[in-house]
């Protein structure tokens, strides 16, 4: 289940919608495959550092894990970064709920992102670590959701085009940093529900294997319909509804559930660094992110996570090197 809400709080609206493969990824043609594995390397040894040293460490919380470091500097300094990261993940989702709502259900994009940042601020104030569990259990369903409709997609290709460029390995960096340190309380909450750090690696070869197979998946879909059409905000939803109307529906409740398990996740992950406790300031963290929103999906995540990317790169490339002398140690 750890590796569902992982999985489930990355694969959120710019990922399962194909928006941040399309601007990471395809972009750069063939050479995007790199990027694109790179990037699950990451995913995945990440997720086996953090969870290795909650576990060895006995940490409980992203307070207690934050008390390993060395330096109450580089501890407060990681617990900000991880807090912006998470209000920007959680920004960001708050802009796609609000496009893809219009879309199917004809809902005013600024009311269906209110409803659902006061909805998420409710739940959040009954505790984060209900809010992962479930987020396991949505996880496991929109990863064979996703899969699947990616393959059908790929039966019915139109074109096939590539284009060359050769910055990918920067933007795999950029790509992973971004969505990395906003995991980390997630990752750390969970690991209370394993003891061995065997099960650490299993839980981190699965997650990253999985998302492997999916960014694969989408990259390759985007491939082939880069600069031949219009793909919108969204897409992996622009291309399903090509396919038909109602298989164009059938993504697009995926691609809600994807973009409600990162909401959940970066959001209980925001109330975890802050140790928010309190129902009336969690609501007040969550008009704020509403309100930022507005910008727009397609621009938050051309932009905002951009400017994250580097230095969330830096900070999870600080967490891993920790973590491997905390291993050395043991």
């Amino acid at each position: 289940m750890i590796s569902y809400a992982y999985i489930a709080a990355l694969i959120g609206a710019g990922f399962a919608s194909g928006q941040e493969i399309l601007c990471y990824f395809t972009v750069f043609g063939r050479q995007g495959f790199y990027g694109v594995i790179i990037a699950a390397v990451i995913f995945t040894v990440f997720a086996y550092s953090v969870l290795r040293t909650a576990i060895l460490t006995k940490s409980s919380g992203f307070d207690e894990f934050l008390t390993l470091l060395p330096g109450r500097f580089i501890a407060r300094l990681l617990k900000l970064l991880t807090g912006i990261f998470a209000f920007a993940a959680y920004t960001v989702m708050l802009a796609g709920i609000g496009e893809i709502l219009n879309i199917l259900c004809g809902i005013p994009q600024k009311f269906g992102a209110l409803m659902s940042a006061v909805g998420c601020a409710l739940l959040f104030s009954r505790g984060v670590t209900s809010v992962f569990r479930l987020n396991g259990i949505i996880g496991m369903l929109l990863t064979a959701a996703i899969a699947v409709c990616c393959i059908y997609i790929l039966q019915y290709r139109e074109f096939h085009v590539f284009s060359e460029n050769m910055d990918v390995i920067g933007s795999a960096f950029t790509y992973s940093g971004y969505n990395l340190l906003s995991a980390a309380p997630l990752l750390i909450v969970m690991s209370k529900s394993i003891s061995y750090s065997s099960e650490a690696a299993a839980v981190s070869l699965i997650s990253g294997g999985v998302l492997l197979f999916l960014m694969m998946l989408i990259y390759g879909i985007l491939s082939i319909y880069a600069n031949k059409i219009n793909l919108g905000e969204f897409p992996m939803l622009t291309l399903a509804f090509r396919q038909n109307h109602v298989f164009g529906i059938f993504y697009g409740v995926a691609l809600a559930g994807a973009i409600v398990t990162t909401l959940l996740s970066s959001g209980g992950s925001m109330v975890e660094v802050f140790s928010v406790n309190n129902s009336i300031f969690i609501m007040m963290l969550s008009m704020i992110s509403y309100g930022v929103s507005g910008f727009g999906f397609g621009r938050l995540v051309n932009t905002a996570y951009r400017i994250c990317g580097i230095t969330g790169f830096a900070a999870v490339i600080f967490i891993i090197i920790f973590s491997f002398r905390i291993k050395l140690k043991k």
